[in-house]
């Protein structure tokens, strides 16, 4: 994380240089871009050009961005689909998505073949480690196939996730400026740039990013499938049996979070460290060997992210509204803005 704050760093520079200049904020564009840009810039030393320098960018990142949306937003439409209109709606669909798939391969073969060529190149950011490590019993390098889908991986559901996570606190430091004035008093004090010692104290905001996602989980469950014969709830899970864990109902259980488990309140994370053993259920990061492997990054991010906003702007909106999800690749708020006014003029 300390050699990937400094990326994170310029993303939230450039965040900020964007809302000086247009306070009106489009969150749920914002937040794509300075997802995606962290990890272009922190896992493969390649900026987008979705904030900032846009000539340092790959050709083509416009056209990636939206074919990536696309493709996501079918991957999850078609989870649903019923049992005929399924199969005539993929049918009609996939000449185009396919389309759509293919760009997004070919624009992250250009970015591993610019490095491949480019011997000066840095290799100890994610990319460059993916490219040179060998692995130890076998000394062979990973397939360069396989890297590719280790970046795309990275780039969907690392942006999409982190995102939707960041749009629910502006949401939530929107509608509420006193939360944010609270952490600006206690952790902030005018600070514009956080170093990576000052990102890791700051525990009201890591508060608030847990209550956000105690409600709102942008992957609202996970599989979990029955060794043997159990016994859950009541009823009998037969061994082999897939069961779907709930959390984003679970997370908001009365019986374990208590009467105000369907209200936002982020102190009640504060100085609690919740275990396996824990009565209160909490796996927004899913849990076991799968559980998110990108969970660091994102918290260092998010918490960095939002640090550098609030010390630097209010943020407010013109007239209340409730916050509205929808499920795509992740469980992710409907687009909405919001205003960031400088706080020396606040």
């Amino acid at each position: 994380m300390r050699s990937y704050h400094r990326a994170m760093q310029t993303v939230a520079d450039d965040l900020a240089i964007k809302w000086e200049k247009n306070p009106d904020v489009d969150v749920h564009g914002d937040m794509t871009a300075a997802t995606l840009e962290i990890i272009g810039r922190a896992g493969f030393s390649t900026p987008m050009g979705l904030l900032g320098d846009h000539e340092a960018a790959p050709e083509g990142t416009d056209e990636f961005v939206a074919a990536l949306s696309r493709v996501l937003a079918w991957a999850s439409e078609s989870t649903n689909d019923l049992p005929i209109v399924g199969p005539l709606r993929a049918a009609f669909a996939a000449p185009g998505i396919r389309r759509d798939v293919n760009y997004v391969r070919g624009f992250v073969d250009s970015i591993i073949e610019r490095r491949q060529k480019d011997g000066s190149a840095q290799n100890n950011d994610l990319l460059g480690l993916m490219l040179t490590t060998r692995d130890p019993e076998t000394g062979q390098l990973l397939p360069v196939d396989n890297v590719r889908d280790q970046v795309l991986t990275f780039l969907a559901a690392g942006h999409e996730t982190t995102a939707a996570l960041l749009e629910v606190a502006l949401y939530h430091l929107a509608t509420d400026p006193r939360i944010g004035d609270l952490i600006v008093a206690e952790e902030l004090s005018g600070n514009r740039v956080l170093d990576y010692d000052e990102v890791v104290r700051l525990r009201r905001i890591r508060a608030l990013i847990n209550e956000c996602l105690r409600l709102y989980p942008p992957a609202p469950g996970f599989f979990r499938i029955a060794r043997s014969d159990q016994e859950l709830g009541g009823y009998l899970v037969p061994a082999g049996r897939a069961v779907f864990v709930l959390s984003l109902a679970a997370q908001r259980d009365p019986a374990a979070w208590g009467s105000d488990a369907g209200e936002f309140r982020a102190d009640r994370f504060l100085n609690t460290r919740l275990t396996a053993s824990s009565p209160e259920f909490f796996a927004p990061w899913g849990t076991g060997p799968r559980s998110c492997i990108g969970r660091q990054f994102a918290i260092h991010e998010t918490t960095l992210l939002i640090g550098s906003v609030l010390s630097q702007f209010r943020l407010t909106v013109n007239k209340p509204f409730e916050l509205r999800l929808r499920e795509r690749a992740t469980l992710r708020p409907e687009p909405f803005r919001i205003v960031a006014t400088p706080r020396g003029r606040a």
